[in-house]
């Protein structure tokens, strides 16, 4: 199971902002930029769970990496390369070039690389070593058809040179007093040593969404494309997410009488406009008659003759801050007004709006 969460420090950023603008904005379209920007979401897997709530399976994370498997040893073999790339310090010293009457050598097509002869002692791991590091999503078998022999005196002789350079790894803990290792004897360090503490069994876990991007288990990743398909046509498991985290933050969420939900920081809070002075009322019974207005048509509505006077439409406007600060108007995130439904709002926060 897939479902995204909101970031802790960009959801306190946009209650924030929130706070700042006093309007209220659509759910969904909050929901979407979470979803839309890896900094702003986490992804949370879960194992899947029989009746009676034990797992149906297991997941394997790396603690190097915190990338996440449904298969152990596809996790061991990720840490296992992670950790050979963080425990060691690698090193490249020269040697005397190979010795012997070599009459051809073995290159890669699709590298140009060099391999060596075959009749060397070295041309299997070399091969091993290309296929590992640049085409491993081959088979050994394709990847051999692709090495060609070729006779020429002058590629020997650069594959000599080339042999020159041998790459030793050091424990890094070690500092300079290390002991140096070839490729295998240092992989097989790692997979005795390392790796075995290094990855995990685990229920569930939640992935920063830029680490989510780099899930390399096929299973895993058909189900996070999946999940986010489905988040994108509508996202549900973020909006629940958000739902609860901003009512604990103090914010309120409504609904329109089409059903549309909006949060806002203002607890909408529906007012007798008999109760308020003249100017206050005219402004909140036009936007009552009116909902969906702007500013300007409420300018207008009010005081046909204030035109583009600014005295004249500060004057008609100033009753509208008092009104959006205390919840009687709702301005929306486009500019639109209207006035909270004439009905109890002890339901907070599912008080439903006009407009």
């Amino acid at each position: 199971m897939v479902s995204f969460i909101p970031e802790q420090e960009r959801l306190a950023a946009m209650a924030v902002d929130i706070r700042a603008a006093q309007h209220a904005f659509p759910l969904p379209e909050v929901a979407h930029l979470f979803l839309n920007s890896p900094e702003w979401h986490l992804v949370k897997f879960e194992a899947q769970k029989r009746p009676g709530g034990h797992y149906a399976a297991k997941l394997y994370q790396s603690r190097l990496s915190g990338l996440v498997f449904a298969d152990r040893n596809a996790c061991f073999k990720h840490t296992v390369e992670e950790a050979m790339k963080r425990v060691f310090t690698v090193e490249a010293i020269q040697k005397e070039p190979p010795s012997g009457n070599f009459v051809c050598v073995a290159r890669c097509r699709l590298s140009g690389e060099l391999l060596g002869p075959p009749n060397h002692h070295d041309y299997a791991k070399r091969v091993e070593e290309i296929h590992r590091t640049r085409y491993a999503h081959m088979s050994v078998d394709e990847y051999r058809r692709n090495i060609e022999t070729v006779r020429d005196p002058e590629l020997i002789e650069r594959w000599k040179e080339e042999s020159r350079t041998h790459t030793v790894y050091r424990l890094t803990a070690g500092g300079d007093s290390a002991e140096p290792m070839d490729h295998d004897t240092a992989r097989a360090h790692v997979e005795e040593h390392v790796a075995p503490k290094k990855v995990i069994e685990i229920a569930r876990v939640v992935l920063p969404g830029r680490v989510s991007r780099d899930i390399q288990d096929p299973g895993l990743l058909r189900m996070l494309r999946a999940a986010w398909m489905r988040e994108q046509k509508f996202p549900v498991t973020l909006i629940r997410a958000l739902r609860g985290a901003f009512r604990r933050m103090g914010l309120h969420l409504f609904d329109t009488k089409e059903g549309h939900t909006f949060v806002t920081a203002v607890r909408p809070k529906a007012i007798d406009p008999g109760h308020v002075v003249q100017d206050i009322r005219e402004a909140l019974e036009w936007i009552k008659a009116h909902p969906g207005c702007s500013r300007q048509d409420l300018v207008q509505g009010v005081r046909p003759s204030a035109g583009d006077d600014p005295v004249k439409m500060a004057a008609v406007l100033q009753p509208l801050t008092w009104l959006i600060e205390k919840g009687h108007v709702i301005e929306f995130y486009n500019g639109t007004l209207a006035t909270p439904k004439d009905s109890p709002v002890a339901q907070d926060p599912a008080v439903r709006a006009k407009g």
